[in-house]
């Protein structure tokens, strides 16, 4: 849910924004960090093409857009993986992606 990931925001963002060591470990807290080369390939390519300034911090929209990206790429390439009950729940996948939508 949004909340839940502007929650995390607020938690570790410095300045208004998130290193790529705190969004991993949001990833964490979200239960969903990547587990094998595959996925850290993918989510290293969504970090860089988000990070336009090469500063390795993102704001909230950046840190949104990141989320958004690595859970579409879980969906499409690993959707049992989002099934695993460490991870979001298929409604909480839809909420976040209504309000992501809004």
């Amino acid at each position: 849910k949004l909340e839940v990931f502007n929650k995390l925001f607020k938690r570790y963002n410095t300045n208004n924004v998130i290193s790529i060591e705190k969004m991993l470990q949001v990833l964490n807290d979200l239960g969903r960090v990547p587990v094998d080369d595959q996925e850290q390939d993918a989510l290293f390519t969504i970090l860089a093409r988000t990070d336009r300034d090469k500063t390795g911090k993102f704001d909230n929209e950046e840190y949104l857009h990141v989320l958004r990206c690595w859970l579409d790429w879980l969906q499409t390439h690993k959707p049992h993986s989002l099934e695993d009950k460490h991870n979001l729940t298929k409604l909480e996948m839809e909420d976040f992606q209504i309000a992501m939508e809004n």
